[in-house]
């Protein structure tokens, strides 16, 4: 039996080319999932960007219909993180945040998904938006 063992092939391992196509191949591989991952973050923080969009456009219009015109737009005095309290600037407006509060849910935050915050923007009379 001794004899058997001694004439047994040896074990081959992993010539320089073989390792360097596997390490090759799993770059490729971590590259595609990274750039996958990526697309797929940017996507996500759009489409929450644009939900925000829509939250502050409607609690914007329950402004209007409850007060009859816009709120001043945001401004040194105002901040933008301020924007939901940005409310008593026109007549028969309490000055409370319930208007805003009451329209958008209470884990909404006045910065876009990329930490920027919202700007809203009043162009006149009739011209208002929402930007980041």
């Amino acid at each position: 039996m001794a004899v058997l063992a001694n004439n047994a092939p040896a074990k081959r391992g992993l010539t320089l080319i073989e390792m360097l196509t596997v390490l090759f191949v799993v770059s490729i591989l971590v590259a595609f999932v990274t750039g996958t991952a990526r697309y797929a973050s940017r996507a996500a923080e759009t489409r929450r960007a644009e939900a925000d969009l829509h939250l502050l456009a409607d609690a914007l219009e329950r402004y209007y219909l409850r007060f009859g015109d816009y709120p001043l737009d945001t401004s040194d005095e105002y901040p933008t993180t301020d924007l939901l309290a940005h409310t008593r600037s026109l007549p028969g407006n309490p000055g409370d945040v319930y208007v805003f509060s009451n329209s958008l849910p209470r884990t909404f935050t006045a910065l876009d998904p990329w930490g920027e915050a919202y700007q809203y923007i009043r162009h006149g009379n009739d011209s208002e938006g929402i930007e980041t």
